[in-house]
């Protein structure tokens, strides 16, 4: 099997995926991958900001765009875990992310990601790295290695697995993604339908 079709075959899921909203993540999976428009221009400027940074973590003695697999079980069948982490230090990761607003904290999911390199890189420490799209603002956030997080990884990682291969929608996830998400549509949907299961039946007439 190819390595490209082996990362996008159900014995080999991304960690960015398992950070994401596992239901999206499905989605991508089993239907044909939607982009809206903003999610494009995201994909785009997030690729023109790595570009600018790799010679500055290139400098810093960092290797970039470094790739791991790590192996995982479930239910005796072996997963393999498939990451891209943006710069790799002697004793420190750095993740790069763009932003449209200036940041208190980190988003949780990017911490997850993070966390989940440390564990599989073998490193305590890393740095999530902020650019704030519409001001050039950088926030960066120091980021130490946490055991319950990378077991809350684990979680997701089973959890989506099982889901794929089972074929059974994971649940929803709501945050400040989901009215950019091209499968928002799906989740409402079911919202809907989970919602009027419970009412009364004349609140379907009334509709």
């Amino acid at each position: 099997m190819k390595e490209e079709e082996r990362i996008r075959s159900n014995d080999c899921l991304g960690v960015t995926e398992i950070c994401s909203c596992l239901r999206k993540s499905y989605f991508d999976r089993k239907c044909k991958k939607q982009y809206t428009d903003a999610s494009l221009i995201h994909i785009t400027m997030g690729k023109g900001l790595h570009l600018m940074f790799e010679e500055v973590f290139e400098r810093m003695g960092c290797e970039t765009e470094v790739s791991i697999r790590f192996p995982l079980r479930v239910n005796d069948e072996e997963v393999l875990i498939s990451g891209r982490a943006d710069a790799v230090g002697d004793n420190y990761i750095i993740e790069l992310k763009s932003c449209s607003k200036d940041l208190e904290e980190p988003y949780s999911s990017h911490v997850m990601q993070l966390n989940a390199y440390l564990y599989m890189f073998k490193v305590k420490k890393g740095y999530l790295i902020y650019i704030n799209k519409s001001n050039g603002r950088i926030h960066v956030f120091e980021i130490s290695f946490s055991p319950e997080l990378w077991r809350e990884f684990v979680e997701r990682a089973k959890k989506l697995y099982l889901a794929l291969k089972n074929n059974t929608v994971p649940g929803t996830e709501w945050n400040g993604l989901c009215m950019t998400c091209p499968y928002k549509s799906k989740c409402f949907k079911d919202k809907r339908q989970k919602d009027n299961s419970n009412a009364p039946i004349t609140s379907f007439f009334n509709n």
